[in-house]
């Protein structure tokens, strides 16, 4: 696998200060965490090491982005987490594609990809999944998300977040 030099950078994330801050805000006055569906995919690890380096794993940001929206109350239900090794390619469009059939007209998604991202040789993005390889599997490609959301979301409002 080429290392294609892009390396994560901790964003700070609007998103946590939103969730985590005072709830006297309009917004967050108006949402409602148990019409929420979190999908969350953490990778801090690659099977194909040489190409994609390890994180730290202490104080995960996808964890704690996940605690933040639980304790606000998502409920555990709406909540797809897939972390490291069971962040694979197939799994990742399996899941995703099973939560957006299981909204409903209203809802709030929020998608958050924590990893390694990069692009290949035709310039198209991918986010690293655990499995990618230089045998075809190139990970969980950036533009098949809002594909699949315009195809599949039933809800009025998503957001996606990442930091890779």
């Amino acid at each position: 696998m080429r290392n294609y030099g892009l390396k994560a950078t901790i964003l700070a994330m609007t998103l946590f200060a939103a969730l985590a801050g005072s709830a006297q805000t309009a917004a967050a006055a108006d949402w409602e965490p148990g019409r929420t569906w979190v999908f969350c995919v953490g990778l801090l690890e690659w099977q194909d090491s040489e190409s994609f380096a390890s994180f730290p794993k202490t104080d995960r940001r996808d964890e704690r982005l996940l605690k933040v929206l639980k304790d606000r109350g998502v409920p555990a239900g709406q909540i797809v987490y897939l972390k490291d090794r069971a962040a694979t390619t197939a799994r990742i469009a399996s899941e995703f594609s099973k939560l957006l059939a299981r909204t409903r007209e209203g809802d709030t998604l929020i998608v958050y990809y924590e990893g390694h991202g990069y692009k290949d040789d035709d310039r198209k993005t991918y986010f690293a999944s655990w499995d990618v390889n230089d045998n075809g599997n190139k990970g969980w490609a950036v533009s098949s998300v809002p594909q699949m959301i315009e195809r599949s979301f039933k809800g009025a409002t998503v957001i996606i977040a990442m930091d890779n």
